[in-house]
C-alpha cells in the first residue's frame, strides 16, 4: 500500500503541473502582442535588420511583465530586456543580421507571468544588392502605403559619361510613422535612403536625430521635404544637415526637368515650392522651370538631398513617380530613361502577328479529297435528278452544298492540322546593354485555340507583367501604370522564391485568338564594348558614327541594321555574335538568312521601322547606336508546346554607346519662357482640353494655351537661358501644330503648314528649317543667344491652323 502511495504521488503532481504549464503558454489576461520583420514584412541578405514587437499590458490584475524578448535566428538567440507594467503600451527593438534567403526565426517571451515561443514562420527576404527606401511621416495615409517594387531600368548621365548602366536591383520603399521607429542607429542600418516626408521638425527628438546623422556619416542618403514647411527646418536637430538654406515659397505651374522626368503635371494647381540660398558644397541636380527643385549635398561618406515641393501637397500627392524619384536619388542618378522607352510598341508587334492570322493554306491531300468527295456524292446527285430538274434549279441545289462542305471540311482540317492549343506566333525582344548581364526583354504571343481549353503556361521569371493584351498606358510612353493589367498577374502576390516558376492558366474558347504579352528581365551572359564617336561638324548636328565595337553574345544575328539619332539607319547584313567591328568595315545589304517562304522575309523592313519609331523617344536622350538583328537561337523565355507554333521571331537589339564630339558647356540650361510678345494678326486664344497620350506625353512646359493663326499670321515668344555657351551648342524645338478645331490631331509634317523663323544677334530674322516629315528644327545657338541671354523664335502660318509655342531642348 505504501508503494502504490508513493507511486500515485509523482502521477498527481504531473496532473496538477500540466495546466500550470499551459496556462503559462497562453497571454495573462489584458495583454496582446503585435511584430514587424524587417520593412514592411521584408528582410534584406547580409544586413541588419528590425524586428519591432509592441506589447500592450492591460491586465486587470495588474500583473507586471518583467523578464526578457529573445528572437531566435538559426541558433543564435538575440535578447533585450522586457519591463512592462500595467497599464501599459511599449514597442521593443530587437536586431539581428540575415546571411540566408528564408531563414527560420522564433520569438520568445520569457517572464514570471508569461512564457511563450512564437515560430514567425515563413520570412521573405530580398537580394543583398536591393536598395531599401524608408520614409519617415507624420501621416502615413496621405501617401502611397503600398509597398512599391521598382524594377531595374537604364540609367543615363549625359553630364558626366556616355555609357549606358543598367541597375540589376530593386528598390523597397516602405514607409513608417515617425513614432514607430528606434532612436537607435541600428534601426536604420539597413536603410540606403531615408526620406523625411511630412514630419515636423520641430518635433523630431535628439536621440532620433542623432541616429540619422550618424546613418547619413556612414553612408546612408537623406532626403528632405519642404514646401511650406521648410521654414521648421533650420531650427530642427538635423537643420544644419539640410543642404538649402530657407527664406520663402514661390507658386508655380512650371516644373520643367522635372516635370517631364516623373510625369508630374501641375495642372490647374500651383506648386510650392521652398526657396533659399544654398550652403557650401551644394549643387542643384533638377529645376522646375527655373527654380531649384532637388538639391544634394555630402555630408560624411553619405548624401543629403532637399527637395523644394512637399509629398502632401499637390501635384505631387499620392503621385507613382516618387518611388521612381527615390531609387534615383538612392543609385546617384541625375538622368533616367526608362528601359520601356526602347521597346517594340507592342500595338506595333500585333498589327504584324494579325497578319499571320489567316487559315492554314490548303494542302494539296484536302484538294484531292475534296475532288474525290465532289466526284463520289456530287456527280451520282446530277444523274439521278438531271432528268428531273432544270439545270438552273440543279446549279442553285448545288452551290449551297458545296459551299457547307467545303467550309466544314475546312474547320476540320484545320482542327487536325492547328490542333486544340496553339501558339500562331511567339515575338521575342531582348535588349543588351554593355557592362551588364541583366537584359530586359518583351514576349508576345498569339494563340488560337479551335476549341475551349485551359492551357497552361509556365514562365521563367517570375518577376514579369503579364497582359492580357497590349498595355494601355498613361504618362511617357510606357513609363506609366497599365490600366489592363489587372486580371492575369500572379507575380505580385507570390513569395520571392525565384525557384519556382510561377504557372498563368490560360481559358480560351472555341475558335478564339487572343494575344498575350509580359515583360521583365533576365540574367545572360553578354559582353558588349564600343569605342564609336559621333564625328559630324555640320550645323544641323546630324549623326555620323565612327570607330568600332566588340560583340561576345551567344547568337549570331541576321538581316541587321543600324539605328541612331537623326533617322540615322545602315543596312550591315549578317554579323556573328563572337568578334570585333569597324564602322567602315561593316557590310551593307539585308542579309542572307531569310528564305523566301519565312514570314520575317515579308515583314522585316516592317519590324525595322516599328523599332525606329519606338526607340526615337529613348534616341533623344542618348547618343546610342542601335545595332538590331534577328536569331533562331534565343531559348523561349516560356515553356510550351512549340509543336503547334506556326511562327517565330527573336530580336536582338545590342545598344552601343556612341561618344559625342561637341563640348558640353558648364552651366547653360533653360531658365524659363518670357512673354508671348505678339500673335502677329489676328489670333484667339481657347481652352486646351486635348491629352496628349503615347510616346512622349506632349505636355508643354512653358504654356498649357493653344492659339489660332490665320494664314500669314504668327506667334512670337521668348526663351530665357542662363549659363555661357559652349563651343557648339544646339537646341531643338518641336512645332506642334493641329489640325482644326474639332479633333485637334497633331499634324506630323509641321513644315507643310508652318515655317519657324529665329532673330539672329545681329537684329535679322532667319528662317529655321523643320525636317522634313517632322516637327523637329535645330537651332544654332551661336547665332541666336541675344546679349540678354534670351532667344526670340516665331511659328508663321502658312496656312489656318492651331498651333502651341514649340517644346524646347537643350542638347
Amino acid at each position: 500500500m505504501i508503494r502504490m502511495r508513493c507511486l500515485f504521488l509523482p502521477l498527481l503532481l504531473l496532473c496538477l503541473a500540466l495546466p500550470l504549464q499551459a496556462a503559462l503558454a497562453a497571454p495573462p489576461e489584458g495583454v496582446t502582442l503585435t511584430y514587424e520583420l524587417g520593412y514592411d514584412g521584408i528582410v534584406q541578405q547580409g544586413r541588419l535588420n528590425p524586428v519591432s514587437v509592441e506589447i500592450d499590458n492591460q491586465n486587470p490584475a495588474g500583473i507586471n511583465l518583467s523578464g526578457e524578448l529573445v528572437l531566435k535566428y538559426e541558433g543564435t538567440e538575440y535578447t533585450t530586456r522586457l519591463e512592462l507594467p500595467s497599464p501599459s503600451k511599449k514597442r521593443f527593438y530587437l536586431y539581428f543580421p540575415c546571411n540566408q534567403g528564408y531563414p527560420q526565426i522564433s520569438l520568445m517571451v520569457r517572464s514570471d507571468a508569461w512564457t511563450d515561443e512564437m515560430d514567425l514562420g515563413q520570412v521573405k527576404t530580398c537580394n543583398p544588392a536591393d536598395t531599401s527606401i524608408i520614409v519617415l511621416t507624420d501621416q502615413p495615409g496621405s501617401l502611397q502605403s503600398a509597398n512599391q517594387v521598382e524594377s531595374a531600368r537604364i540609367t543615363r548621365d549625359e553630364w558626366q559619361t556616355q555609357s549606358a548602366g543598367m541597375s540589376s536591383s530593386k528598390s523597397y520603399v516602405s514607409y513608417f510613422d515617425i513614432d514607430e521607429v528606434d532612436d537607435n542607429a541600428k534601426f536604420f542600418e539597413r536603410a540606403d535612403t531615408i526620406v523625411l516626408a511630412d514630419i515636423d521638425y520641430l518635433q523630431l527628438d535628439e536621440p532620433v536625430a542623432r541616429s540619422l546623422m550618424e546613418s547619413v556619416s556612414r553612408g546612408a542618403n537623406l532626403i528632405f521635404s519642404l514646401g511650406s514647411n521648410g521654414n521648421r527646418v533650420a531650427s530642427s536637430p538635423v537643420g544644419q544637415l539640410c543642404p538649402l538654406q530657407y527664406s520663402g515659397t514661390v507658386e508655380t505651374a512650371e516644373l520643367g526637368e522635372l516635370g517631364r522626368r516623373y510625369g508630374i503635371n501641375a495642372g490647374n494647381a500651383l506648386a510650392t515650392l521652398a526657396t533659399g540660398q544654398l550652403r557650401d558644397g551644394a549643387e542643384v541636380v533638377s529645376w522646375a522651370g527655373s527654380y531649384p527643385a532637388i538639391i544634394r549635398r555630402s555630408w560624411g561618406a553619405g548624401t543629403v538631398y532637399a527637395l523644394a515641393f512637399s509629398f502632401t501637397d499637390r501635384p505631387f500627392r499620392q503621385h507613382p513617380g516618387l518611388g521612381e524619384m527615390f531609387s534615383d536619388l538612392t543609385m546617384n542618378v541625375e538622368r533616367s530613361v526608362d528601359v520601356n522607352n526602347w521597346f517594340l510598341h507592342p500595338q506595333e508587334i500585333f498589327n504584324l502577328m494579325r497578319n499571320l492570322d489567316e487559315a492554314k493554306p490548303m494542302d494539296p491531300g484536302f484538294v484531292a479529297l475534296f475532288i474525290v468527295l465532289y466526284v463520289v456524292l456530287i456527280g451520282p446527285l446530277n444523274f439521278f435528278v438531271l432528268g428531273r430538274l432544270k439545270r438552273s434549279t440543279l446549279v442553285w441545289l448545288t452551290i449551297p452544298l458545296i459551299i457547307v462542305g467545303f467550309s466544314w471540311f475546312g474547320l476540320e482540317t484545320g482542327r487536325l492540322t492547328r490542333g486544340a492549343d496553339n501558339v500562331v506566333a511567339n515575338f521575342q525582344e531582348v535588349h543588351v546593354y554593355p557592362d551588364t548581364t541583366l537584359q530586359p526583354y518583351q514576349d508576345a504571343m498569339y494563340i488560337f485555340t479551335a476549341e475551349p481549353v485551359r492551357y497552361e503556361l509556365e514562365v521563367e521569371d517570375p518577376s514579369a507583367f503579364l497582359y492580357t493584351d497590349y498595355p494601355v498606358v498613361s504618362g511617357g510612353q510606357f513609363g506609366g501604370p497599365a490600366m489592363n493589367r489587372g486580371g492575369i498577374n500572379p507575380f505580385i502576390t507570390r513569395s520571392l522564391d525565384n525557384s519556382v516558376n510561377p504557372k498563368l492558366n490560360i481559358s480560351q474558347g472555341k475558335w478564339a485568338a487572343k494575344e498575350y504579352y509580359y515583360r521583365g528581365f533576365r540574367n545572360v551572359p553578354t559582353v558588349v564594348s564600343a569605342s564609336l564617336r559621333d564625328t559630324d561638324n555640320r550645323s544641323d548636328g546630324s549623326f555620323t558614327p565612327e570607330g568600332g565595337f566588340e560583340l561576345d553574345l551567344p547568337w549570331d544575328l541576321h538581316g541587321c541594321r543600324l539605328i541612331g539619332r537623326q533617322n540615322y539607319a545602315k543596312e550591315v547584313g549578317d554579323i556573328a555574335g563572337r568578334g570585333s567591328y569597324t564602322m567602315e568595315g561593316l557590310s551593307n545589304g539585308g542579309g542572307s538568312w531569310f528564305p523566301e517562304e519565312n514570314y520575317v522575309s515579308r515583314y522585316r523592313d516592317d519590324w525595322l521601322d516599328g523599332v525606329r519609331s519606338s526607340t526615337s523617344e529613348g534616341l533623344r536622350y542618348s547618343n546610342d547606336l542601335l545595332l538590331v538583328g534577328f536569331t533562331e537561337e534565343l531559348e523561349p523565355l516560356a515553356e510550351f508546346d512549340r509543336k503547334h507554333i506556326q511562327h517565330t521571331l527573336s530580336m536582338v537589339v545590342v545598344h552601343l554607346p556612341c561618344e559625342r564630339q561637341r563640348t558640353r558647356g558648364g552651366s547653360l540650361r533653360m531658365a524659363g519662357s518670357g512673354p508671348l510678345l505678339t500673335g502677329g494678326r489676328n489670333f484667339r486664344l481657347f481652352e486646351n482640353r486635348y491629352m496628349y497620350p503615347g510616346m512622349g506625353s506632349y505636355s508643354s512646359e512653358y504654356d498649357n494655351n493653344r492659339y489660332v493663326v490665320l494664314a500669314g499670321g504668327y506667334l512670337e515668344f521668348r526663351v530665357d537661358l542662363q549659363g555661357s555657351l559652349s563651343e557648339r551648342n544646339f537646341m531643338s524645338a518641336t512645332l506642334r501644330v493641329f489640325s482644326d478645331d474639332r479633333d485637334g490631331m497633331m499634324i506630323s509634317d509641321a513644315g507643310s503648314v508652318a515655317e519657324l523663323e529665329g532673330l539672329r544677334n545681329d537684329g535679322t530674322w532667319i528662317p529655321l528649317a523643320v525636317q522634313a516629315g517632322s516637327r523637329d528644327a535645330r537651332l544654332p545657338l551661336s547665332d541666336l543667344l541675344l546679349p540678354d541671354n534670351s532667344v526670340r523664335l516665331r511659328v508663321r502660318a502658312k496656312a489656318d491652323l492651331q498651333a502651341e509655342p514649340p517644346e524646347i531642348s537643350l542638347n
